[in-house]
Protein backbone atom coordinates (compact mmCIF):
# COMPACT_ATOMS: atom_id res chain seq x y z
CA UNK A 1 0.00 0.00 0.00
CA UNK A 2 1.28 3.50 -0.69
CA UNK A 3 2.19 5.71 2.27
CA UNK A 4 -0.57 7.75 3.85
CA UNK A 5 -0.59 11.51 4.15
CA UNK A 6 1.70 14.07 2.61
CA UNK A 7 4.69 12.60 0.77
CA UNK A 8 6.94 15.55 1.54
CA UNK A 9 10.18 14.35 3.09
CA UNK A 10 10.69 15.81 6.55
CA UNK A 11 12.64 15.03 9.69
CA UNK A 12 10.26 14.77 12.62
CA UNK A 13 12.69 14.96 15.56
CA UNK A 14 15.99 16.27 16.85
CA UNK A 15 17.49 12.78 17.12
CA UNK A 16 17.12 9.67 14.98
CA UNK A 17 15.13 7.78 17.67
CA UNK A 18 12.84 10.79 18.23
CA UNK A 19 12.22 11.12 14.49
CA UNK A 20 11.42 7.42 14.14
CA UNK A 21 9.00 7.50 17.08
CA UNK A 22 7.28 10.57 15.63
CA UNK A 23 6.92 8.81 12.27
CA UNK A 24 5.53 5.70 13.99
CA UNK A 25 2.93 7.78 15.80
CA UNK A 26 2.03 9.85 12.74
CA UNK A 27 1.62 6.94 10.30
CA UNK A 28 1.06 3.79 12.40
CA UNK A 29 -0.46 1.70 9.60
CA UNK A 30 2.17 2.50 6.97
CA UNK A 31 4.90 0.00 6.12
CA UNK A 32 8.00 0.56 8.24
CA UNK A 33 10.19 -2.39 7.20
CA UNK A 34 9.81 -5.62 5.26
CA UNK A 35 11.80 -8.67 4.28
CA UNK A 36 11.14 -12.15 2.95
CA UNK A 37 11.28 -13.83 6.35
CA UNK A 38 9.41 -11.34 8.57
CA UNK A 39 7.08 -10.01 5.94
CA UNK A 40 5.75 -6.49 6.36
CA UNK A 41 5.90 -4.66 9.67
CA UNK A 42 3.82 -1.52 10.09
CA UNK A 43 5.17 1.37 12.11
CA UNK A 44 2.83 0.32 14.95
CA UNK A 45 4.26 -3.23 15.10
CA UNK A 46 7.81 -1.93 14.56
CA UNK A 47 7.54 0.48 17.51
CA UNK A 48 5.87 -2.09 19.75
CA UNK A 49 8.55 -4.69 18.98
CA UNK A 50 11.35 -2.18 19.55
CA UNK A 51 9.90 -1.05 22.90
CA UNK A 52 9.61 -4.65 24.10
CA UNK A 53 13.13 -5.53 22.95
CA UNK A 54 14.53 -2.31 24.47
CA UNK A 55 13.39 -3.52 27.89
CA UNK A 56 15.58 -6.60 27.49
CA UNK A 57 18.51 -4.60 26.14
CA UNK A 58 18.44 -2.30 29.19
CA UNK A 59 19.44 -5.29 31.31
CA UNK A 60 22.59 -5.89 29.24
CA UNK A 61 25.60 -4.54 31.15
CA UNK A 62 27.71 -1.78 29.66
CA UNK A 63 27.10 1.16 27.37
CA UNK A 64 27.86 -0.58 24.06
CA UNK A 65 26.23 -3.68 22.60
CA UNK A 66 27.48 -5.58 19.55
CA UNK A 67 24.82 -6.33 16.95
CA UNK A 68 25.47 -9.08 14.41
CA UNK A 69 22.35 -9.52 12.30
CA UNK A 70 21.75 -9.53 8.56
CA UNK A 71 20.23 -6.56 6.78
CA UNK A 72 16.64 -7.43 7.70
CA UNK A 73 13.54 -6.22 9.50
CA UNK A 74 14.84 -7.86 12.67
CA UNK A 75 18.21 -6.14 12.32
CA UNK A 76 16.59 -2.73 11.84
CA UNK A 77 14.23 -3.27 14.76
CA UNK A 78 17.09 -4.44 17.01
CA UNK A 79 19.22 -1.43 16.11
CA UNK A 80 16.37 0.92 16.99
CA UNK A 81 15.65 -0.99 20.22
CA UNK A 82 19.28 -0.50 21.30
CA UNK A 83 18.89 3.26 20.80
CA UNK A 84 15.68 3.22 22.86
CA UNK A 85 17.47 1.29 25.60
CA UNK A 86 20.14 3.99 25.82
CA UNK A 87 22.84 1.67 24.49
CA UNK A 88 25.49 2.42 21.89
CA UNK A 89 24.96 -0.06 19.04
CA UNK A 90 28.13 -1.53 17.57
CA UNK A 91 27.07 -2.97 14.22
CA UNK A 92 29.28 -5.84 13.11
CA UNK A 93 29.30 -6.44 9.35
CA UNK A 94 29.43 -10.11 8.41
CA UNK A 95 28.24 -9.58 4.81
CA UNK A 96 31.61 -8.71 3.34
CA UNK A 97 32.63 -12.35 2.97
CA UNK A 98 35.92 -14.09 3.80
CA UNK A 99 38.05 -11.41 2.07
Amino acid sequence: APPTGDRTCEVLGETVPAAIIARCLRNPTDVAVADDLSGVLTYRRFLLGALILAERFRAVPGESVGLLLPASAAGTLSLFALHLAGKRPVVLNWTTGPG
